[in-house]
Order: C-alpha cells, then sequence, then structure tokens
C-alpha cells in the first residue's frame, strides 16, 4: 500500500470523465500538513479531487477552443464557399435592389402559363430548385398552344393535333421540372383577350389550395396572350383578399426585375424540359435562345452564371401595375 507520508513514491491517480482516462503521476501532491499527516486517507481524497479539477479544466479549455475555431474559421469559410458556388448570391444595384428569396419551409405555389412552353421558359429552373425544396408546384395552362405551328391558323385537323402534341409536351416539361400537378383551362390560343370568363377558373384554382405564391407572366410583355393572362389573374384576385406575392416573370420582352434566382443548380433541367418541346424546337432555337437569356440574367447575381428574372409584389403592388 502507497505511503503518502514519505513522499519517496510517486502518486499515481486516475479519473474517468466523459469517457476518457485522465493520469498523472507527480510528487507533488505529497503534502505536509497536519491534517494530511494524521490522515492518508484524506491525503489520498484530496489527490483524487485536484485531479478531478485539472481533468476538468482540461475539458472545457478543449471545448472553447472548438467553439473558437468554428467561429472564427469554419463559418467564413462556409460563407466564401456559398458564395462561390452561387447558392448564396445578394447583390445591390445603384437603380433597384436584388432581393433573392425562396421559401424556407413547405409551401404551395401556383404557375400560370399562357401556352405551353412559357412555364419552362420564364421560369423552369426557378419551378425545379422549388421541387428540389419540397415545395408543391402546381402549374395551369390557360391554352394548349394550337396555333404554335406556322400555317396551322385555319386548320381544325392541324390545330387539335397540335393542342394533342404541345399538352404531352407540356407534361413531360413540367414531369422533368417536378411539378405535382397540370391542368389545362381550355383557354383560345391568341384569343384570351377576348375570354374572360377564365378569370372565373383562376379565381377557383386559388380558392382551392392555398398558394403562397404565383408566377404568371408581367403585364408588358410582348405577346397579347401573356399580356391578357396578366389582366385575367389581376381580376381574379381583385376579391382574394388572403396573403399572395406574385412573381411576375420574362419571355418575349425582359422586365423590371427586382428578384434574380441563380439556377446553375437546375440549369440542366431546365435545359432538358426544353428539349420536350420538340414541336416548337423544329421551328426555332428556343433552347439556345432560353439559355443565353438565363446566362445573361446571371450576370446580375455573380458569380452565377445562370439565373431568371422576376418582379416579385404583394396583393396591392400587383393591382396596381398597369
Amino acid at each position: 500500500m502507497l505511503n503518502p507520508i514519505s513522499g519517496s513514491k510517486s502518486i499515481r491517480c486516475s479519473l474517468s470523465f466523459s469517457g476518457k482516462t485522465f493520469s498523472r503521476d507527480d510528487k507533488k501532491f505529497v503534502t505536509t500538513t497536519a491534517a494530511t499527516r494524521q490522515s492518508p486517507q484524506a491525503f489520498a481524497e484530496y489527490v483524487e479531487y485536484t485531479v478531478q479539477g485539472i481533468a476538468i479544466c482540461r475539458s472545457l479549455a478543449h471545448g472553447t477552443l472548438i467553439a473558437f475555431f468554428f467561429v472564427t474559421v469554419l463559418v467564413p469559410l462556409a460563407k466564401v464557399f456559398l458564395r462561390r458556388s452561387g447558392l448564396i448570391s445578394i447583390r445591390f444595384l445603384a437603380a433597384y435592389s436584388v432581393r433573392y428569396t425562396m421559401p424556407e419551409r413547405r409551401q404551395e405555389v401556383l404557375v400560370l402559363a399562357p401556352h405551353p412552353d412559357d412555364e419552362t421558359f420564364g421560369c423552369g429552373g426557378t419551378i425545379r430548385m422549388l421541387a428540389d425544396r419540397g415545395v408543391a408546384v402546381d402549374v395551369a395552362f390557360l391554352t394548349r398552344g394550337e396555333q404554335g405551328l406556322e400555317g396551322a391558323t385555319g386548320n381544325p385537323a392541324t390545330e387539335h393535333q397540335l393542342a394533342d402534341t404541345r399538352t404531352h409536351e407540356a407534361r413531360k416539361a413540367c414531369a422533368v421540372l417536378g411539378a405535382r400537378s397540370v391542368v389545362f383551362l381550355g383557354g383560345s390560343d391568341t384569343r384570351l383577350g377576348e375570354e374572360p370568363e377564365l378569370a372565373s377558373a383562376i379565381a377557383e384554382l386559388l380558392s382551392q389550395t392555398v398558394y403562397q405564391r404565383v408566377f404568371c407572366p408581367w403585364p408588358e410583355d410582348a405577346h397579347s396572350d401573356h399580356q391578357a393572362t396578366f389582366r385575367l389573374l389581376r381580376e381574379a384576385v381583385i376579391p382574394y383578399n388572403k396573403s399572395l406575392n406574385f412573381w411576375l416573370y420574362e419571355v418575349w420582352k425582359p422586365l423590371p426585375a427586382n428578384t434574380f434566382v441563380p439556377i446553375d443548380l437546375t440549369i440542366d433541367s431546365k435545359r432538358e424540359a426544353i428539349d420536350q418541346y420538340e414541336s416548337q424546337l423544329s421551328q426555332l432555337d428556343y433552347r439556345e435562345a432560353f439559355l443565353g437569356l438565363a446566362a445573361y440574367r446571371g450576370l446580375f447575381c455573380p458569380p452565377s452564371k445562370y439565373a431568371e428574372a422576376f418582379l416579385v409584389c404583394d396583393r396591392d403592388e400587383m393591382l396596381a401595375l398597369a
């Protein structure tokens, strides 16, 4: 048995703390106080408590160093990585602020498209990004695009066949983008401005599901059906008093954007969705045109290479638009 009085041997102590064993050999633990001389047991307890204190201090020191390293080194490095990868990209311009806002929790979103392909051209990358984040995206086409072929006008058989073709293409494209559902509201291609009753169909969609956001062409897009789609939505929203945000997108004319969404991570899905519209690609090279538009919009939120632009507004702001 160890004699704590003589000091001729070192004292070995061990302590289990947080799953680790700490030990120490040190003659300096020997004390010459009267109490220790009289009670070897008290001296042993004193040594044990001392080692416990040392172990606790070491553990606290290690924890503090780890926390300091995380805050001062890892967090800044993570921010740099996210910015360079395009996951965080916020830039303020002189004329207006660029806002990059995506839903942080599960939401439901409605996309209004005048014709099959407008949803992909205008906001396909954003749709795919929303779907990847668990947002439920419903796409409503106001027409089936029966006039989208040179020389099809006035030939009912050709129009019907093209409408079927483009309906099929739209379903495939929306599947690529991860849409939850696809509906067709039965409007007439090139004549939406003559069909005010479609506002009721849009209002019914809004009443059936509590959407937080609605995507729609902006009111000055250079196509009469796109302008009519905005007016129909505006009419449907007048009696709608629930909280709702509107993401207006561009197809045929650049809009005065206040929001840019980097789509580097979903540009391949946008390209694949465009490729589903074979009936349209056979006439014009829409793929390169709208990938080029996305590349141009990427200039507004570096270091992203591709982006989609939106004019985001609330209900009152939307109703105030011409």
